[in-house]
C-alpha cells in the first residue's frame, strides 16, 4: 500500500471524469489502481497456494477461480470508470511484483 500510494502521489494522474469519479467521498491519484495491486496479492497467494496444496482437480478450480477474481477487479475498476485501463495493467505489474516478494519472504519461491 505504501508503493502504490508513492506511485499515485509521484505521477499525480487524475481520475477519469466519471459519475463514479465526481461521488467518491476520498479522493486520490489514479495511476497505479490499488485494488488491482491488492487484489492481485490477494488472490494471487491463495492461488498460488491452492494449486500447491490442494489435491487435484480442485486445486485447478481454485487456481481458475482466484485468477477470473484478479481479472474481474480490474476489469470492473474501468468498467465502473474509476481508473484508465492504464491504470489497471499498473496495479496488476506492481501486485505481480508484490506477489512475487511475498512469495520469496515466505520462502515459497
Amino acid at each position: 500500500m505504501l508503493v502504490s500510494t508513492t506511485l499515485k502521489n509521484l505521477t499525480k494522474r487524475s481520475r477519469p471524469l466519471t459519475d463514479y469519479v465526481a461521488g467518491m467521498r476520498i479522493r486520490s491519484f489514479s495511476f497505479p489502481s490499488g485494488h488491482t495491486t491488492g487484489s492481485t496479492i490477494t488472490f494471487g497467494l491463495l492461488a498460488y497456494y491452492a494449486l500447491y496444496y490442494l489435491p487435484a482437480p480442485l486445486s485447478y478450480i481454485t487456481f481458475t477461480l482466484f485468477t477470473l477474481g484478479i481479472i474481474a477487479v480490474g476489469t470492473s475498476r474501468v468498467y465502473l470508470g474509476a481508473h484508465f485501463p492504464t491504470d489497471v495493467i499498473g496495479g496488476w505489474l506492481l501486485g505481480v511484483a508484490g506477489l512475487t516478494a511475498a512469495l520469496f519472504i515466505a520462502g515459497s519461491l
